[in-house]
This record gives structure tokens, C-alpha cells and sequence, in this order.
């Protein structure tokens, strides 16, 4: 990549490497998070019900399981460096390809169609890009010798944080989303042609536990271990995808906010799991691993539950505020968990970083795959502070998976 030279060259490998990879992070998060600051908009423009809104969210999750499976290999088999920068110019050309569905083909039923399949492919992406990337930073983190996944998942949620504010930008000047989607995928090509050449490239993997030390395997082992730490970031990026995804509608549907604050408690999700992953490495080094894991995990199940009971009260702002509380709560919660399973997951002696934190991706990014379509059908069938109840009773769960974790004997010798 041409470009790559003349970004920061006079700096040290490392430091230029790091920056790099934070780079790529920020560009998934932003692509990711401008396509969610406009669900509502998309609704409208494609005339949906929830239950519908619902079934095209699937798309996408369901794309990253159909992927997770062959991301391991691609990126073992080919380097992160390689499937970083390829899945990173793939990914801005999905959300370009979602504006241009959206200027043509608006309120049709093709064009919803296309817009499925368009999710469905970016599903496939994200996770490719989510395994590369996540692998470079696991790597580095051995080089540098202590915590700092936590810290490239900040800026993933720093550009979550960015991508919103421009929403509400362009919300105030009544751009479409279709432009707002074509100038992000632009803008992102253009900031990885200039970053993506100072990646990382892959160290060899040598394996302890198998008789041939020089091929690593590449097959999946389903140990308790690895487990608990896909059923940890499982209950994550359920309470996840249920901010992510449903956050608008509740604000719009329960809450019934202003069209102006519908976004105040997502902002307060993304403040509050940016603070928090700024300050995860230090706070890791200070408590340990396991005491951030287990009170985050209780942070995700206060969290729903502060917003369900918030929108019983009537009484004023009540329910718009406890909505913004719970969403913070939730943030800080969700911020730590999954940068944490996966540098747990890379450092394991019994299989490659790359194919390990696949292995994890694959049954967390169940939590995204679920956890749509599961809120769209029980909102339709009760409603969605019931739906929300259950993704509460799902962060409970994730609570109990914490405790057990680090009693596998594979953590212990780390």
C-alpha cells in the first residue's frame, strides 16, 4: 500500500503498529455504528414493522455465523495483516452499497430485499475484519507485555461514539440516509489505504500441546474453557445487540422522547463503554481479570434492569433518564468483556490466536444473531419491555459464566 509510507514513518515500529491497529478498530466501529444510528430512518424508508425491522437485522448476524467459521482459517492461513486490509475496504464498500439500495430502491419490496442481502454479506465481513483485527491486537499485546486489548476496543467504541454524533448531525440538517451511508464508506476507504500497510505481520505459531510443533492445528477444540469464554462474550453481544439495534425503537416506542433525544441514551451507551476501555488496562492491572469480568457482567444485568423499571414510572423525565442511566450501565459493562475474552482466548497454548478467538467469536456472535429477530417477534407478541426483560435474564446468565471461568485449570496457568 503505497499510501502507508507516509504515515508516520519516523515513528518507532511498535508505537506505528499500534496506532495502526487502532485505526482499523475505529474503522470497524464506525462503519458498524452509522449503519445502526439510522435504523429508524431505514424502518421508515422501507415501511417496517417490528417483527420485519427484526428479520432484516437477521441478516447480518447471520452472515457473521455463516463467516466465523472459515475466519479462522482465512486469517491463519493468510495473515491478519492481509484479511485486515482486505475485509476493511470490503466492509466500507457494503455500507456504500447500502446507501446506493437505499437512494434507488426505497420503500420497495427489491429493495429490501437487496438491503438483506447486503447485511447478510457485511455479516460475513465484519466478522473476518472483527477476527484479523482482534488476532493483530492479541499479538501485539504479547510484545508489549501487558493489558492493552482493552484500549483498541475504546477506539472501536470512539468511532461508535463519532459515527453518532455525525447521525445526529445529519439528522439536524435532514440529510437521507443513503448519503450519509456513501460518504462513511468513502471516507473509511480512504483511511485505511493510508494505515493499513503499517499492520502487523503475523508471528509463526507454535503449538506446546501436539507432537508436530511446527504446523499449528487448525482444527476447533470445544474445551470448557473455550466454552465459558464464548458463552461470556455470548451474554455481551446479546446486551449488545440489544442497544445497538433496539435502542432507537425503545426510546421512540416506550420512552416516546422527542425525535431530537432519541439518540441521548445510545450517546451515553457509547460515553460510558469509551470511558470505561480507556481505563480497563490499568483497572485489569489493578484487580485482575477475573473481579472486572464478574462486576461487569453485573453491570450488564442492572443495566436492563434500571431501564424496565424506568419505564413503569410516569412521573416526569423519570423514564427518559433511567433509560440513559441503564444504557451507561450496560456500556460500561459490555466495554470490558469482549476485549478481555479474546486476549484470553489468544494467549491459550492449545491452538492459534486466530483460530481461538474465531472459535469464541463464533458462539458470541450467536448473542447478535439471537438477539434481533428474538426482540422483533416477542415486541410483536407482548411487547419490548418484555423482550428487554429477557436479554436482562440473559445478562444474569452471563454472571454465572464469569464465576466458573477461571476456575478451568488452562486460565490458572496463564
Amino acid at each position: 500500500m503505497l499510501l502507508s509510507r507516509f504515515f508516520l514513518p519516523h515513528l518507532a515500529q511498535l508505537p506505528r503498529q499500534r496506532i495502526a491497529i487502532c485505526a482499523s478498530f475505529f474503522i470497524q466501529g464506525l462503519l458498524f455504528a452509522t449503519w445502526t444510528s439510522r435504523i429508524p430512518d431505514v424502518r421508515a424508508l422501507f415501511h417496517l414493522d417490528n417483527a420485519q425491522l427484526g428479520l432484516l437485522l437477521l441478516m447480518m448476524s447471520l452472515g457473521q455465523i455463516v463467516g466465523m467459521p472459515f475466519n479462522g482459517w482465512l486469517v491463519t492461513r493468510f495473515g491478519s495483516k492481509r484479511m485486515a486490509i482486505t475485509a476493511g475496504y470490503l466492509y466500507g464498500a457494503v455500507i456504500f452499497s447500502l446507501g446506493l439500495v437505499s437512494a434507488f430502491l426505497p420503500g420497495t419490496t427489491l429493495g429490501r430485499h437487496l438491503f438483506g442481502g447486503i447485511l447478510f454479506a457485511g455479516g460475513f465481513i465484519s466478522a473476518l475484519s472483527y477476527t484479523a483485527v482482534n488476532t493483530q491486537g492479541v499479538q501485539l499485546e504479547k510484545c508489549y507485555g501487558r493489558s492493552i486489548m482493552t484500549f483498541f476496543h475504546a477506539m472501536w467504541s470512539m468511532a461508535g461514539f463519532v459515527a453518532v454524533g455525525i447521525a445526529m448531525i445529519v439528522g439536524c440538517f435532514h440529510l437521507a440516509p443513503q448519503y450519509h451511508f456513501m460518504g462513511i464508506g468513502l471516507a473509511t476507504a480512504i483511511l485505511l489505504t493510508f494505515t493499513g500497510g503499517a499492520l502487523r505481520v503475523d508471528p509463526p505459531f507454535v503449538t506446546t500441546t501436539t507432537a508436530d510443533a511446527k504446523r499449528p492445528s487448525m482444527a476447533w477444540r470445544f474445551t470448557p474453557v473455550m466454552l465459558l469464554l464464548g458463552l461470556t462474550v455470548l451474554g455481551c453481544m446479546l446486551c449488545e445487540g440489544a442497544i445497538y439495534e433496539w435502542n432507537g425503537i425503545w426510546m421512540r416506542d416506550v420512552v416516546k422522547c422527542l425525535a431530537t433525544q432519541e439518540k441521548t441514551a445510545y450517546m451515553a451507551f457509547l460515553a460510558a463503554m469509551v470511558a470505561t476501555r480507556f481505563v480497563t488496562d490499568a483497572l485489569v492491572e489493578r484487580f485482575g481479570v477475573k473481579t472486572i469480568l464478574f462486576f461487569s457482567s453485573l453491570l450488564l444485568f442492572l443495566g436492563f434492569f434500571i431501564m424496565i423499571a424506568g419505564a413503569q414510572i410516569t412521573l416526569g423525565h423519570t423514564p427518559f433518564l433511567m433509560a440513559v442511566i441503564g444504557c451507561a450501565s450496560i456500556g460500561i459493562g459490555a466495554s470490558t468483556m469482549t476485549p478481555l475474552c479474546c486476549a484470553l482466548a489468544g494467549k491459550l497454548k492449545s491452538m492459534p490466536p486466530g483460530i481461538a478467538i474465531a472459535e469464541i467469536s463464533t458462539i458470541g456472535a450467536m448473542g447478535f444473531l439471537i438477539a434481533p429477530p428474538v426482540i422483533g417477534v416477542v415486541s410483536k407478541l407482548f411487547n419490548l419491555k418484555v423482550a428487554f426483560g429477557l436479554m436482562g435474564l440473559m445478562a444474569f446468565f452471563t454472571i454465572l459464566a464469569t464465576l466458573f471461568l477461571f476456575r478451568c485449570k488452562e486460565l490458572k496457568a496463564q
